[in-house]
């Protein structure tokens, strides 16, 4: 392959993957989508939240609490806490919840999520189990909303919609500008039929689906929407449904969050020939081009800077036509000075902001990647630090 051959094909996939599939999701979902909007009716289906925990002593009393206040008719609501392996006062802490009927399950040694999330689903006697962080709080009809899809019988999970607390850093800025971006795919996707992106912190399926999760699993939440995809069943995005979250304090807790999602993922293309629902060919599609694709992004970047450059130098060399190097490599310069600009300015712009959070997720999804391919990330998760409370005024 030329030169000229590699910095298109890089450019162009790079283009499709951030650009090109969300617009065609999005086109399509306008000319053949169906309007999932579902009104909660009187009989709601009764739910086990499950949070699963590991030193969270912290937040775990407000994140109980939260659920308890939840506008979600009570005798129709449990709630599971599972520790696991926690050595601070979390188990202690949501034991004291025990008079209202909240379920502790404490493991003395940490196993990971996918186990915890097991223990937990054995004793779950709902008719469907939401899976939920320590750390998120959600609105106060949040869980209505959430449920409210299951009265169609070919939905068999649903995700509410993640929302971080505003914040003035270049983390915030970014974290908020992901997930707006990030919902209007899921939107449009559920409109197609299935969504394939879900949020852990607001996760709703339907009971039977899922009665056991492999421990070795790094992306539980991911592995779960596709066994409902692979029973044949919806996922459906609730954008309605919604859990706030603070923003990761630093760059780095949030590069360390990104890097496992990452991990995930090449741990999701490995396992791909089984996990993905190959028989229902737009939501292969959607996965591939929404989950799959994406860790490869730093690799094709790299490829799309090296071959760009080697381009115009042969055009040089040869006389030819300067244009498409010349503009791909001021594009892409743009986009890193853009970077450099949002990373040390004292005041940035809102795209200087977002040039900085892309190639930080892109360093942070290089070292995911090589991470997961040395052996270094596993089910057990790092705890990313999170900013304290602020209001809630992210723009949706």
């Amino acid at each position: 392959m030329s030169w000229r051959r590699l910095m298109v094909a890089s450019l162009g996939t790079i283009g499709y993957v951030l650009i090109g599939y969300p617009a065609a999701a999005i086109g399509l979902a306008r000319v053949f989508g169906r309007d999932r909007r579902y009104e909660t009716g009187a009989d709601v289906p009764s739910i086990t939240v499950v949070v699963a925990a590991y030193n969270e002593e912290a937040v775990i009393a407000d994140r109980i609490e939260n659920l308890l206040a939840a506008d979600y008719p009570r005798d129709r609501l449990s709630v599971i806490v599972a520790a696991d392996g926690s050595d601070d006062r979390t188990a202690e802490i949501a034991r004291s919840f025990r008079h209202q009927g909240v379920l502790v399950l404490a493991n003395g040694s940490r196993r990971g999520k996918p186990a915890a999330i097991n223990r937990a689903i054995r004793e779950a006697t709902s008719e469907v189990v939401v899976f939920s962080d320590a750390n998120n709080q959600y609105e106060a009809d949040g869980l209505t909303r959430l449920v409210a899809p299951f009265s169609n019988p070919r939905v068999g999970a649903v995700t509410g919609a993640k929302r971080v607390r505003a914040s003035d850093s270049l983390t915030g800025a970014g974290e908020g500008l992901y997930w707006r971006y990030e919902s209007l795919i899921k939107t449009a996707e559920s409109r197609l039929g299935s969504c394939v992106g879900v949020n852990g912190e607001m996760f709703a399926v339907r009971a039977g689906l899922i009665d056991h999760v492999p421990e070795e699993i790094i992306n539980d939440d991911s592995y779960m929407a596709m066994q409902v995809l692979k029973a044949g069943f919806d996922v459906v995005y609730q954008p309605d449904a919604i859990s706030w979250e603070p923003v990761s304090e630093t760059g780095d807790d949030d590069r360390l969050r990104r890097e496992r999602i990452v991990a995930g993922r090449i741990q999701a293309l490995v396992r791909a020939p089984q996990i993905v629902p190959w028989r229902r060919p737009v939501v292969a599609w959607q996965i591939v081009s929404h989950k799959l694709l994406r860790p490869f992004i730093p690799l094709l970047a790299g490829f799309a800077l090296v071959s760009t450059l080697a381009s115009l130098r042969d055009a040089i060399r040869n006389r030819r036509a300067l244009v498409l190097p010349v503009t791909a490599l001021i594009g892409q310069l743009v986009v890193y000075l853009a970077a450099w600009v949002g990373r040390h300015s004292a005041r940035p712009g809102r795209l200087a902001k977002a040039a900085a959070y892309l190639v930080d997720s892109n360093r942070a999804s290089l070292a995911g990647t090589i991470g997961y391919l040395r052996g270094r990330q596993d089910v057990l998760w790092a705890k990313a630090q999170r900013a304290a409370d602020e209001p809630q005024t992210q723009v949706r």
